[in-house]
């Protein structure tokens, strides 16, 4: 599933300008800055990379969505948190990290 979300990001990507964006080093207030096209990618490969690769290949736009508006929610409360720790406690099946 890993490689459908990054398949799905990197496809969004090709009518944008080329850059590199290491989410390892955005914060959630980048995140939220972003827009809505940004956050849309973001949260898509996010959903990919947090979701366990022997989880059925299906597509929940409406799941994704859910779980995109609690990260914005927390976002919003922490903006100084790094987005991937964030992201870990509400995007797929992974745990969040200790």
């Amino acid at each position: 599933m890993r490689i459908a979300g990054a398949v799905l990001f990197a496809a969004a990507l090709i009518s944008t300008p080329a850059r590199a964006v290491d989410l390892s080093k955005l914060t959630c207030k980048d995140f939220l800055a972003g827009g809505g096209e940004s956050k849309s990618f973001m949260l898509t490969w996010l959903d990919g990379y947090y979701t366990n690769e022997d989880a059925p290949a299906i597509f929940d736009l409406e799941k994704m969505n859910a779980k995109g508006a609690k990260l914005e929610d927390y976002c919003t409360r922490h903006p100084a948190i790094g987005l991937m720790a964030a992201a870990a406690q509400f995007m797929g099946n992974l745990a969040a990290p200790g």
